[in-house]
Parts: structure tokens; sequence; C-alpha cells
């Protein structure tokens, strides 16, 4: 039992973790650090990085999710089938 309770503490940890690099993130990826003028004069940045990149981000964290769900749900259902379940099998 104690196996368990440490592998939740450690989940939580890795979730709280992830939440903090997520919200730092956006501080971390300027396209220009100090808010300087872009290459043309008007003051608007050469290379501006916007809401895209956290879409991206997002499907693929969606993504991995779904994976993950889906392999713990084909590994739960390798387990041996009961009885009940191989004399219906047969009796189709």
């Amino acid at each position: 039992m104690k196996s368990v309770k440490n592998e939740s503490g450690l989940k939580i940890i890795i979730s709280i973790g992830l939440i903090i690099a997520i919200a730092l993130l956006p501080q971390l990826v300027m396209a220009q650090i100090g808010g300087g003028g872009g290459g043309d004069g008007t003051g608007n940045p050469d290379a501006p990085i916007d809401g895209g990149i956290g879409l991206l981000v997002a499907a693929g964290l969606g993504y991995g999710i779904k994976k993950t769900r889906d392999a713990r749900m084909k590994k739960r259902m390798v387990e041996p089938k009961s009885e009940y379940a191989k004399k219906a099998e047969q009796l189709n």
C-alpha cells in the first residue's frame, strides 16, 4: 500500500511542477527581449510569437493524454478472461 501512496504523491508533485513550468513559459519564450522596436522602425517585432504556440502545446498535451489513456485501456483489456467470458465466447 505504501508504494501506491508514494506513486500518487510523486504524480502530484510532477503535476504541480508542470503547471508552474507552463505558467512561466510565456515569460521565457520572448521573441525579443526588452520590448525594442522591429527592424522596420514601426515598433513591431520582426518575429512575433502569439497564441499559436500555446494552441500547439495544448493540442500536443491533449494528444499525449489520449494516447496514454488508450495504452492503459489496452493494457487492462489484455488481462485473462474470466470463466463467464470464456463460456459466453463459446456460445457465439
